[in-house]
């Protein structure tokens, strides 16, 4: 085979790949575009990462339900209150049916086996992307304008997660430097996604969701995070000269002394008091 012929053969492989590979994602951007599946999906994942949250807390199987609930459509539960739209989950009960379902199979599986962490940090980052996009997606559709847009993809994604932790009565996720890279893809793709809207750009949806979904895994895999914040020198210097000063003494009270009992004289005998006594002048 000549080399121009190999080079007709490869370019035609190649175009015959770009056919296929741009006919696939066509496909995807409608599957994904405001999918009910992925939806469930999203919020069942949600629940389950709610349920693992509460390990080890001493919580009763109602308490269980509410962190797994509350996760699962806190964040477009706050991004619909905003857009004074009729909120999701009560439009569709569907969902509060799949939540609670997934809560009840969640406390008892775990009570038998435990799940893989990697596995649930895959799904948890398909959760996220997906709840940012259809957040963003939804403010769109309500003119809610560019900032907003984002703000309310961002919402969705996170908010729930946040609600769940301020209800075990611990720092956010999402404010801790071992999350990676949480809200940051979530938020890159909601700028994504309104980007892509205003410009009018395809494959929107597959484009975002995929940052997202890279920037997530990503973080997880190699472990990346944002620079943390750190004291100034003179503040840390403070700190521990207030933590390694002792704590200071109550007063001391000085005693009260008891007071000395009255010296009582003692009585004078009646002979000594007669023979003191002057007779009588006649």
């Amino acid at each position: 085979m000549e080399s121009s012929d190999l080079i007709l053969w490869l370019q035609k492989v190649l175009d015959a790949g770009l056919v296929f590979f741009f006919h696939w994602l066509t496909s995807l951007e409608q599957s994904l575009r405001h999918s009910p599946p992925l939806e469930h999906f999203g919020a069942i994942t949600a629940a389950i990462t709610g349920v693992l949250a509460a390990r080890n807390k001493k919580i009763d199987i109602f308490g269980i339900l509410v962190l797994g609930f509350v996760t699962g459509v806190g964040g477009g539960t706050i991004r619909d209150i905003c857009l004074n739209v009729e909120v999701w989950w009560v439009e569709q009960p569907s969902f509060t049916i799949s939540i609670v379902i997934t809560c009840f199979l969640t406390f008892f599986i775990t009570r038998i086996t435990r799940l893989p962490r990697k596995l649930l940090d895959v799904a948890d980052a398909f959760a996220l992307a997906f709840f940012t996009v259809i957040g963003t997606w939804k403010a769109i559709e309500y003119d809610a304008g560019i900032v907003n847009s984002v703000m309310m993809g961002v919402i969705t994604g996170v908010a729930g997660g946040m609600l769940r932790d301020v209800l075990l009565g611990t720092i956010p996720n999402v404010f801790r430097q071992g999350i990676y890279l949480y809200a940051t893809a979530s938020t890159a793709g909601a700028i994504l996604y309104v980007c892509s809207d205003i410009w009018n750009l395809p494959y929107k949806w597959s484009l975002s969701i995929g940052v997202i979904l890279l920037l997530r895994i990503g973080a997880i895999r190699w472990k990346l995070t944002l620079p943390e914040y750190h004291a100034d020198e003179e503040d840390e210097q403070n700190q521990a000269q207030g933590a390694a000063a002792p704590a200071p003494l109550p007063p001391v009270i000085p005693p009260v002394e008891a007071a000395a009992p009255p010296q009582v004289e003692p009585p004078v005998p009646v002979e000594t008091a007669l023979e003191t006594t002057p007779p009588p002048e006649k």
